[in-house]
């Protein structure tokens, strides 16, 4: 297998695990913000995001893939610093795995009800974690094969789909620009472009030294998924406006069709499943890396997270994916800058260079965004 062709293949893992749900809360926000000024929003975020991968990335290569962000955290920044970063990692892909499930689910009980009405769409989510969690207990490498794979899938079924909904659109739809808003989109853009979770597997693909091989990788499957997001939103909104629904495909079928909606319903569940399955891995990886859990009892915690948080009653996935994107990913890229800052000389050559005070005011931001959500919680909003 060639260099060239295991980036591909880690830039598509990694592109396949950002690509989820986020995509279909994107339209919602972004037409409640202005499309102008949250496109913009989205082109920063995917920047700090990029910056975020790729300072992960230089912590994994110069420290070897045995951990993830806590054993990191503990061994750089401290005990506490390790035992937050646990919490915010449980967190964080917990209410990602909800996520999926709850919209991811809900795609899936549309195609099985549509083609086989004697199974009751409400049944979708619960035969989306089953198999999930199948996949899931298969081991690692089927997990990563079977990403890749849907990923390209994935990423060619979106491009299909902008280009028969984008030339029939309302371009001038596109131009509201309300600056005043971007709070709205905040938390769902950081939720939408989050992947960094998978990369110590990226890392496995490559040779000691390959760092640069890596870093193009993830840089590439970061900008992949942003390039995607905005044509899926552009698509959407120039398409039906202010009546875009939560999920971006219910106000879609009086103009398209219910075939087109049973495509985009497709595709949702394809990018909700292959999101499941990184993510899934990368937090099992986790409880047995960092905190010495054996193997079957870590896919058990896993699979515990989501099915019981669905099972009280947790299913709106807009709030779900703008708490975890403002305060769990907002947390998690935090203690990656301050970890980072750490490295001292370890694996040096092709490392992120981030000027002191640009890494200063990314952390500032981070803290300011995931303080903002948490106020808007306290009030209700």
């Amino acid at each position: 297998m060639t260099r060239a062709f295991r980036t591909a293949e880690a830039a598509l893992l990694l592109a396949g695990t950002i690509i989820g749900v986020g995509m279909f809360a994107i339209p919602y926000v972004f037409v409640r913000a202005g499309f102008l000024a949250a496109i913009i929003e989205l082109g920063v975020l995917t920047v700090v995001m990029i910056a975020a991968h790729r300072a992960y990335a230089d912590i994994v290569t110069a420290n070897g893939a045995t951990h993830r962000l806590p054993g990191y955290a503990r061994r750089y920044l401290g005990a506490t610093a390790g035992g937050l970063a646990t919490v915010s990692v449980i967190f964080g892909i917990g209410g990602t795995l909800l996520a999926y499930v709850i919209l991811g689910g809900s795609f899936l009980g549309d195609l099985l009800h549509a083609f086989a009405p004697f199974i009751p769409a409400s049944a979708g989510p619960w035969i989306f974690f089953a198999a999930g969690a199948a996949i899931l207990a298969l081991g690692v490498r089927y997990e990563n094969a079977a990403n890749t794979i849907m990923a390209v899938v994935l990423m060619l079924a979106i491009a299909a789909v902008v280009a028969i909904m984008l030339p029939s659109g309302d371009i001038g739809r596109l131009l509201a620009f309300q600056p005043a808003r971007v709070d709205i989109p905040y938390g769902v853009i950081l939720f939408s472009l989050a992947g960094g979770a998978i990369i110590p597997s990226m890392r496995e693909r490559f040779r000691a030294h390959e760092a640069q091989s890596l870093n193009r990788a993830v840089v590439w499957g970061t900008i992949i998924p942003a390039v995607l997001y905005a044509a899926f939103a552009a698509a959407v909104v120039a398409a039906v406006g202010m009546d875009v629904s939560t999920d971006a495909l219910g106000g879609l079928s009086d103009r398209f069709g219910s075939l087109f909606i049973l495509l985009g319903a497709t595709i949702g569940f394809l990018a909700s499943f292959t999101s499941f399955i990184g993510m899934g891995g990368a937090l099992e990886e986790m409880f047995v890396g960092d905190l010495g859990i054996r193997r079957r009892l870590a896919w058990i915690m896993t699979m515990i997270i989501p099915a019981v948080l669905y099972f009280v009653g947790s299913h709106d996935f807009i709030r779900i994916i703008g708490l975890v994107g403002a305060i769990g990913i907002g947390f998690d890229s935090l203690l990656i800058f301050l970890i980072h800052a750490r490295l001292g000389d370890r694996a040096k050559e092709h490392r992120l260079r981030l000027h002191p005070s640009i890494r200063v005011l990314l952390i500032i931001a981070l803290a300011a965004g995931a303080l903002q959500e948490a106020f808007k919680i306290y009030n209700g909003a």
